[in-house]
């Protein structure tokens, strides 16, 4: 799948994953310091209003990498600022 996505402003999205089925996009923001959450239209292909935006635990994580586990139960993101794992 190629796709283009325009950003928020001043976000600073580094890295991004999808659910299995490819329908919630989930994106780190360094300098937004959150990861959003979003729905994808299955056939279109356009993203939704954010679900949600989990902002960093703290100021200046510079969450940068996300990574969604198989289960889908649980996603871990790389904060590259406090050079930690959430």
């Amino acid at each position: 799948m190629i796709q283009s996505f325009d950003c928020w402003p001043k976000s600073g999205v580094h890295g991004s994953a999808f659910s299995k089925d490819n329908t919630v996009l989930y994106a780190a923001g360094a300098h937004g310091n959150a990861i959003w959450t979003q729905p994808i239209d299955p056939v279109t292909g356009e993203r939704g209003a954010p679900i949600d935006i989990a902002i960093g635990p703290y100021g200046h994580t510079e969450l940068r990498h996300v990574i969604l586990h198989t289960s889908e139960y649980a996603l871990y993101d790389v904060m590259e600022g406090s050079n930690e794992m959430g």
